[in-house]
């Protein structure tokens, strides 16, 4: 279950504050946070303070 573990895309594309944008050097973005950034919001997280994600909210089921 690599997908959805702290780290990687199956994280962020599992939370509701996630967002692919259209600026192709900050192609992933974070609504809660609010920032834009090249690599995904989980990653830059864990880079500049340590710790996964505190706001990682579960998306809705469909």
């Amino acid at each position: 279950m690599a997908e959805t573990s702290a780290t990687g895309l199956g994280r962020c594309s599992a939370c509701r504050h996630f967002f692919i944008t259209h600026h192709q050097s900050h192609p992933y973005g974070c609504r809660v946070l609010d920032f834009k950034s090249p690599a995904l919001p989980c990653l830059a997280v864990r880079r500049s303070s340590g710790q996964d994600c505190l706001y990682f909210q579960a998306k809705a089921p469909d």
